[in-house]
């Protein structure tokens, strides 16, 4: 699921990687590495302890109340952490954050767009691997068709 949304955010990210930047190969793949695994992490850990409406607020496109930038603010950290234990300096992680981050919010609200169903087919596939109940169910097909 996740790799659905880095990809389609691959071309851009590569773009600004390397024209601000100056990454280039196995770098890159690391810096896509470590934003799939950020994003999966906080979205997890947010789903799990505090529900969806964070979620929905932040996918929204709308303003983020005080709790969604605290989310945003905590994915920018697990990225920059990442990213950092991945070989990068922790300047550089901090460039690469304020590319990668919004990018990766924007194409996920595009998707989202505030709508709880479109949410749930997100969590769905970051459930653990569950394919029972109503996430497992629709997220799998859900995901197929809002990330190609």
């Amino acid at each position: 699921m996740l790799d659905s949304i880095i990809d389609a955010v691959k071309g851009e990210a590569v773009e600004a990687l390397t024209s601000k930047l100056g990454l280039g190969g196995s770098q890159i793949d690391s810096v896509l590495s470590s934003s799939k695994e950020a994003v999966e992490k906080s979205i997890s850990e947010e789903a799990s302890s505090n529900g969806v409406d964070t979620l929905l607020n932040l996918f929204s496109g709308n303003d983020n109340s005080s709790a969604a930038n605290s989310l945003l603010s905590g994915l920018g950290g697990n990225l920059v952490s990442s990213l950092t234990s991945n070989g990068f300096e922790s300047g550089q992680s901090s460039q690469i954050k304020d590319i990668i981050l919004p990018l990766v919010v924007n194409f996920i609200s595009s998707k989202v767009g505030g709508d709880s169903s479109n949410l749930t087919g997100l969590l769905g596939g970051l459930a653990g691997g569950k394919s029972d109940g109503l996430l497992g169910n629709i997220g799998g097909s859900l995901l197929k068709g809002l990330f190609k």
